[in-house]
C-alpha cells in the first residue's frame, strides 16, 4: 500500500488572498461613500436636529469611520498576502487575520446600515422618538 504525503498545499492563498484584497477595497469604497452621505444627511434637513437625533448620525459617522479603517488594514493585509510566494503556515496564519479583520469591519457597517436606517425613517415619518425629541428641543 502506497501513502501519498503532499507537501504542497492545494489551496493557493495567494490566489485567493488577492481577491479578497479586491473585495475589502470595494467594500472600504462603499464606506468612505456612507461616511460622506451620513453628514449631508444633516446639511439637507435645513434644519436644526434635536440633540438625540444628532447623537444617533454622529453614532453612524463614527461607526462608519471604524469600519473604514478595518477595511483599509484588511485589504493591505490580504494584499500584502497575495504576493507570498507559497501557501504556508505563515500565509494561513495571516489570512486567518485578516479574516478576523474584515468580519468585524463587516459587522460595523451592518451596524452602520442599521443606525442609518432607523434614523433616516424616524426623520421622514416624523412620529419616531427621535424627530419629537428634536421637535420637542427646537
Amino acid at each position: 500500500m502506497d501513502v501519498v504525503c503532499l507537501n504542497d498545499a492545494s489551496f493557493d492563498i495567494a490566489a485567493t488572498a488577492g481577491l479578497y484584497s479586491a473585495l475589502t477595497g470595494v467594500l472600504a469604497g462603499f464606506a468612505f461613500t456612507a461616511l460622506i452621505l451620513v453628514p449631508s444627511l444633516v446639511l439637507s434637513t435645513g434644519r436644526r436636529l434635536g440633540e438625540e437625533v444628532a447623537g444617533h448620525i454622529a453614532d453612524a459617522a463614527r461607526v462608519l469611520v471604524s469600519a473604514f479603517l478595518a477595511l483599509v488594514l484588511a485589504s493591505i493585509n490580504y494584499a500584502v498576502l497575495g504576493g507570498e510566494p507559497t501557501s504556508g503556515g505563515r500565509a494561513a496564519a495571516g489570512e486567518l487575520l485578516a479574516g478576523v479583520g474584515l468580519a468585524v469591519a463587516a459587522i460595523l457597517m451592518i451596524y452602520a446600515i442599521v443606525l442609518t436606517l432607523e434614523t433616516v425613517a424616524e426623520l421622514a415619518d416624523g412620529t419616531g422618538p427621535l424627530m419629537r425629541a428634536a421637535e420637542s428641543s427646537a
